[in-house]
């Protein structure tokens, strides 16, 4: 072999470590990333297991003035 070609298969081999070393830097920034946005301290309030769930309010009809609904309130607009 001659010098060019030890040469060129030295910085062939350099080249490829530095790709190498490259790419183990940018995973290392990346997963310090990822843990660093997924990382938090707040309860997440789906995981709760002692708290009782708060009551639903459904929507209802009503054709009472008192405590009108949506029909109601439709028929005191129209009657007005």
């Amino acid at each position: 072999m001659t010098d060019l070609q030890m040469s060129l298969i030295g910085i062939a081999g350099v080249f490829v470590a530095g790709v190498f070393g490259y790419n183990k830097i940018q995973e290392y920034k990346a997963k310090k990333s990822v843990e660093r946005a997924f990382s938090t301290d707040h309860d997440d309030v789906l995981m709760r297991t002692g708290d009782a769930p708060a009551a639903r309010h459904e929507p209802s009809f009503s054709l009472d003035s008192a405590a009108p609904g949506v029909a109601g309130g439709e028929a005191s607009a129209a009657a007005g």
